[in-house]
């Protein structure tokens, strides 16, 4: 008997800002395929990553269940065995599940990597031992051939095919392949890069480029799991590493947009003066954080620099972009298009220049904080329509799982978005959004709460903070933190902050007896 449970792809790629698409409003990417998803779907204007770091936004992403709860406060720290993701609770109800790409549920370093965490965290020497695992994800292992393959589950996902690493070309699984297949073809670093390694002109052809190879085999696996669709609907997760850096988009999307049509960043004279002191030193020093293997001093950049950035990060999701057709297309061809719930998120932004910043850290701009979110599946959702109340990659499983007509369990904080994808009713009042951010290298826990119209930054320990109108400072230049006329605000907006971070503790375990 054919199943009538839905299939879906989740598309997620990895520090592209939402302000990156046509879509969401960008004046000069090309990008019709996502675009289209969009108008024949619901476009999600005010949704939002909960930590703007890769691996603690993607296990809430894939858990329902706040940083804090997790445990992946920051990069480097493995998703426990006993948090239970929703692709768990998918493989469990009768999907059969898949990923092809990035996962980053467990570090990308591993235990024998001498320049550790504690060391660059300048901790005694008897505190750096090496810690043993779980490093299934870890490039340097995989490369090393320690790792040929996953074996078994792996957080609710049936087969794994991984792609690691940045750049151009992908880490062992990648470089195999394309030996197999095309073994006249050699790597070759390029000789020509823009300052500290950050961008360059891809020389790779673009069927062989990262990106492509994680489209046919995505493709590849949408073929071979709809093969057995009488029996088993299918979950995907096709994730891309691009568009973070180092920037280098191969031909032709390496040369789609000129420098000087390319947007300059939000930037204002000044702004540095009302901030917390680590915006200037990430500025004016270099500042190591957990968004990057060095500490740039990004005013070292010049202006060229940053609009050769800004061009080839467009480049890259404009390759992305023609990706998700090839993949939409696959979908249309084997007439699964009607029965597919497509999702295409991202897990952060991307600074981008944007106040004299690029990459990501402890900056909780709206660059880095709100999130592009399509949700496309004609049987199930109102189609063209736009979404502006505040939603959160906290709301992922929830919503995954109740279209999937599995119960929601308690342990997932998040609300799911079903009737409103719908159309069929309006969200609960939500009083903002909660980001969490814990920052090691510089020590600074960071806690964020985001309304709709305001946006308070506070970190623990420390009497500065953030505080910005939304309505009427859109790019954020104008930090009210310290303004006498705000007072009354900020304290409103601590006191909401204070509830969100109650409401953010774990609801496990349950109580069992009076005593």
């Amino acid at each position: 008997m054919a199943h009538t449970r839905p299939n879906f792809l989740l598309i997620l790629t990895d520090q592209l800002r939402a302000d990156g698409l046509g879509c969401y409003g960008n004046p000069v990417v090309r990008t019709p395929n996502i675009d289209q998803l969009a108008r024949t779907g619901v476009l999600l204007r005010n949704h939002f990553t909960n930590n703007p770091i890769c691996m603690p936004s993607r296990a809430t992403l894939f858990t329902g269940r706040y940083p804090s709860t997790h445990g992946v406060r920051c990069n480097g720290i493995p998703l426990r065995p006993e948090e239970t993701t929703f692709t768990e609770y998918l493989l469990r109800s009768g999907y059969r599940t898949g990923c092809v790409g990035k996962i980053h549920l467990t570090p990308h370093g591993s235990p024998d990597q001498k320049d550790t965490v504690l060391k660059r965290m300048g901790l005694p020497e008897e505190k750096t031992a090496p810690y043993n695992g779980p490093f299934f994800e870890s490039q340097h292992l995989w490369n090393k051939g320690q790792i040929p393959r996953f074996d078994g589950h792996y957080y609710g996902w049936q087969e794994v095919i991984p792609a690691f690493g940045h750049g151009d070309i992908g880490g062992y699984v990648h470089r195999t392949d394309l030996a197999k297949k095309h073994p006249g073809f050699t790597y070759s670093p390029p000789e020509q890069k823009g300052p500290y390694g950050l961008y360059w002109r891809s020389a790779i052809p673009k069927e062989l480029h990262t990106s492509s190879w994680i489209t046919d085999k995505t493709i590849e696996m949408i073929a071979r799991y709809a093969a057995d669709g009488h029996r088993h609907p299918f979950f995907i997760t096709s994730s891309f590493p691009d568009p973070h850096h180092p920037f280098c988009a191969p031909s032709p999307f390496s040369d789609l947009y000129a420098l000087a049509e390319i947007p300059k960043p939000f930037i204002e004279a000044g702004e540095l003066d009302r901030l917390p002191p680590h915006f200037r030193k990430a500025v004016e020093e270099g500042l190591y954080t957990s968004g990057d293997t060095q500490a740039i001093p990004f005013s070292t950049l010049t202006e060229d620099d940053i609009a050769a950035i800004r061009s080839l990060y467009y480049g890259m999701t404009a390759h992305i972009d023609a990706c998700v057709g090839r993949m939409l297309g696959c979908l249309d061809e084997l007439g699964l298009r009607e029965n597919t719930i497509v999702f295409f998120t991202s897990d952060h932004g991307e600074l981008l220049g944007d106040h004299g910043l690029l990459l990501k850290g402890p900056f909780h701009y709206e660059s880095l904080l709100k999130m592009p979110a399509i949700w496309s599946g004609p049987d199930y959702f109102r189609q063209g329509y736009e979404v502006r109340e505040l939603t959160s990659h906290l709301d992922v499983a929830g919503t995954i799982l109740e279209l999937a007509d599995i119960s929601v369990p308690p342990r997932v904080q998040g609300a799911s978005l079903r009737q409103l994808l719908a159309g069929e009713a309006q969200a609960d009042d939500c009083p903002g959004v909660l980001i969490e951010n814990d920052e090691d290298y510089v020590g600074l826990r960071v806690r964020t709460l985001r309304t709709s119209r305001h946006k308070i930054t506070c970190y623990q320990g420390e009497e500065y903070g953030e505080l910005f109108d939304l309505e009427t400072d859109p790019h954020e230049y104008r930090n009210l933190w310290g303004d006498p006329a705000y007072a009354a605000l900020k304290s409103r907006l601590m006191t909401m902050l204070t509830d969100k971070l109650m409401e953010a503790c774990d609801p496990l375990p349950f109580k069992m007896t009076q005593a």
